[in-house]
């Protein structure tokens, strides 16, 4: 499922090619609150970080739908990033995370899905229990 927009000047003011404004976990919060916004619950936000915690990532989980990296706009129907590394049949179902951009960082696909089974050696999860989405007036 692609999250469609929920605030017109948002989608008016984003710019796919300036993402390095948030990083991955500022765009799994926004993810999450996006997804409430849709009535997904729970969302998971799920973290993963080698040995020295030199390099890691974050994305959000839904348990009836599957991984979306909102930092690299790449969702992964039926797959849990925390379990195990992609596969080919996983890599066949990828779409965008978000319906209002078509741009995807597809190289972060192998720094961080294709990962060695020792290499994420500190796993976080969190949820965010109550999103609040009010409109300015």
């Amino acid at each position: 499922m692609k999250i469609p927009p929920c605030d017109d000047d948002f989608v008016l003011n984003y710019n796919p090619y300036n993402y390095r404004n948030y990083s991955c976990v500022e765009y799994s919060a926004m993810g999450a609150a996006w997804l409430h916004h849709l009535r997904e619950h729970p969302v998971f936000n799920i973290s993963m970080q080698n040995y020295d915690k030199s390099w890691g990532h974050t994305v959000c989980e839904v348990p009836r739908l599957g991984t979306y990296d909102f930092y690299a706009n790449i969702f992964f129907p039926d797959y849990f990033w925390h379990r195990r590394p992609v596969n080919e049949e996983d890599l066949s179902k990828i779409t965008p995370a978000m319906a209002w951009d078509d741009n995807q960082k597809l190289d972060m696909i192998d720094m961080y899905y294709r990962y060695g089974t020792n290499t994420y050696v500190n796993k976080y999860v969190w949820t965010i229990n109550t999103v609040y989405y009010t409109k300015a007036n």
